[in-house]
């Protein structure tokens, strides 16, 4: 029972210092990819466009999207296990 004890001790005291400090981190890189992304979409919409349609096009060459514009959840599922497995 001891060494539980000190598995919980160690995990709560890896909450209470290192956890925070990455999560503190994450957040701060988060939000800073935020606002340069939107600094970004207000200062050149064209290119947010350019690169919203390129993405929708591979998408519709990936076929994840059918005609009628529904997205198969199945085929993006095997879309990604493809694209991570090459």
């Amino acid at each position: 029972m001891s060494w539980l004890t000190d598995q919980i001790d160690s995990l709560r005291e890896f909450l209470r210092t290192d956890f925070r400090r990455i999560l503190l981190f994450c957040t701060i890189g988060l939000l800073g990819s935020v606002a340069f992304g939107a600094v970004i979409a207000f200062l050149a919409p064209d290119v947010v466009i350019t690169v919203f349609e390129n993405f929708l096009d591979q998408i519709q060459e990936a076929g994840v999207i059918d005609e009628s514009g529904n997205m198969s959840v199945f085929s993006l599922l095997l879309n990604n296990w493809r694209a991570m497995s090459v």
